[in-house]
């Protein structure tokens, strides 16, 4: 049994950057199928951006409206894009 703090690879990995439509839902990293790209995507209002910066989220679109697949991040996946920084730690809201 494994009782490490760590969080497990396959664990949802969300984001403390604000959503610029809503300003509330889980922000979740997601992958597409198709190309790999990460991008992040909104619980509450279905909003994704593709760009994400220090500065906050940008490259909206409507997620409900894609004709593409993704899937949930890994967090191995965010680490290695070097977006360590925006990672929502649990218990932890900025």
């Amino acid at each position: 049994m494994n009782l490490s703090r760590e969080p497990r690879d396959d664990t949802p990995v969300e984001s403390w950057l604000k959503c610029t439509v809503c300003s509330n839902g889980i922000r979740t990293y997601m992958v597409r199928t198709d190309t790999g790209r990460l991008h992040v995507e909104c619980d509450e209002c279905l909003s994704g951006y593709t760009v994400i910066a220090a500065t906050g989220l940008d490259g909206h679109f409507w997620t409900d409206r894609t004709t593409w697949e993704a899937r949930p991040a890994r967090r191995s996946e965010v680490l290695a894009a070097g977006l360590a920084w925006s990672i929502r730690n649990d218990g932890e809201d900025r």
